[in-house]
């Protein structure tokens, strides 16, 4: 039997898939990704955010969550290497170590600048009391290490992470997407181990009805992060992505570090090669930063007619907040006649009912008076009759008696 049209769309629309559409969120480290990601999911604090560092250290993930569990109303995934994967990173690792050495006693260079530095930074986060001496003298071998009881256990692991709400979500999820650099904090314990370097990523799942359609957005690290290894991690995962948000504070938005790269000749060319070229979009954040009067002076000549509004609208500006003060203050004036008069027609009502509960009328008098009388002759009425039902009933016991005492004939 076929089914309804109703019930045919139903059963195809639970069978659709959303189209993923990645789009991955780049930008140098404080440009706003974290607060920008936060302000499109119409979240506060999903992802860490912090003017003083760099937040994000692992690639971020965040699609929609179709579960009804209210305890699963925030949920996480995290993705750790693999034992294979983690032990390559620790064969790098030790090269570099070595290769640093070397140099070191020659006076040499490597030469490959920062990224030869990659696998050892990760190496030192995760092994932070490691000392270069246990690795040379094979004291520590590898193995030894991948098999440490703080990593081993983690290794092609998934951790799942669910909150009822974004604040204790946040507090779970923050050590495994959160950078630990020194912030001169003297409350920081030494030698505690940072997980982003063992993780391939983190994918965060929220009710927010934008990621519903099958968009997802990538958070990802600083591309000129001050670490390379999470420099690294960024660059790795641009590709991935089907769009691209450059994120640029809009003071800096001409000579950003980030905006220069990702938008320099050889990138533009790739994404002309790719049919890709309008896959970027530029967002400028910290506008409320932005000066106008001080942006028009850099870029116009003195006297330029845009000057001139400029100065009217600012004179505007302040007339209106002129206007606003005092329409505040006779509002607040008015309010507080309205209370006064209030207070005095209360004060009037009490004295004029305490006067009449006093100072009793002449009609109250009369009233009290009638109703004793009528009390009274209710009262007369009731002992008259009284009196004739006793009379009658002695008569008819009299009768009674004369007739039981008569002779019988």
């Amino acid at each position: 039997m076929p089914l309804p049209e109703a019930a045919q769309v139903d059963r195809l629309r639970s069978r659709a898939t959303p189209q993923r559409t990645v789009v991955g969120v780049v930008g140098s480290t404080g440009a706003g990704k974290s607060s920008t990601i936060n302000a499109v999911l119409d979240e506060e604090g999903l992802v860490p955010t912090n003017p003083m560092r760099a937040c994000t250290a692992s690639v971020t993930e965040i699609a929609y969550n179709p579960s009804d569990n209210k305890d699963e109303k925030y949920r996480a995934e995290i993705h750790f290497q693999s034992r294979d994967e983690w032990m390559t990173e620790l064969r790098a690792g030790l090269d570099d170590m070595q290769t640093a050495q070397v140099d070191s006693d020659t006076g040499g260079s490597t030469g490959n600048g920062g990224d030869a530095s990659v696998p050892l930074q990760k190496l030192r986060l995760v092994y932070p009391t490691l000392k270069s001496d246990d690795l040379r003298d094979g004291s520590v071998t590898i193995e030894t290490l991948a098999d440490e009881a703080s990593v081993k256990d983690l290794l092609v692991a998934v951790k799942q992470i669910a909150s009822s709400n974004s604040k204790d979500f946040l507090e779970l999820l923050k050590p495994f997407i959160d950078s630990k650099e020194k912030t001169g904090d003297k409350t920081e314990e030494p030698g505690t181990i940072e997980y982003w370097p063992l993780i391939n990523a983190v994918k965060i799942f929220v009710r927010s009805p934008i990621l519903k359609t099958g968009l997802i957005l990538v958070d990802l690290p600083g591309i000129h992060d001050s670490n390379a290894a999470r420099a690294a991690i960024a660059n790795g995962y641009i590709k991935q992505c089907s769009r691209l948000w450059i994120v640029t504070p809009i003071t800096r938005t001409v000579d950003d570090k980030t905006t220069q790269t990702l938008l320099g000749d050889s990138f533009k060319r790739q994404l002309q090669f790719d049919g890709t070229y309008s896959k970027v979009t530029m967002i400028c954040s910290k506008t409320d930063e932005f000066s106008v009067t001080d942006f028009l002076e850099r870029i116009l000549p003195p006297g330029h007619p845009v000057h001139q509004l400029n100065t009217q609208y600012q004179l505007l500006e302040t007339e209106r907040n002129k206007h606003r003060e005092a329409i505040v203050t006779s509002k607040s004036g008015r309010a507080e006649i309205n209370r006064a008069r209030k207070r005095g027609h209360r004060a009037t009502t009490s004295a004029a009912r305490k006067r009449i509960k006093l100072q009793p009328t002449s009609e109250t008098k009369d009233g009290d008076n009638s109703e004793l009388e009528d009390k009274s002759v209710a009262s007369e009425a009731e002992v008259e009759n009284e009196q004739v039902s006793r009379e009658t009933v002695q008569q008819r016991l009299e009768q009674a008696l004369s007739r039981r005492n008569a002779p019988s004939r």
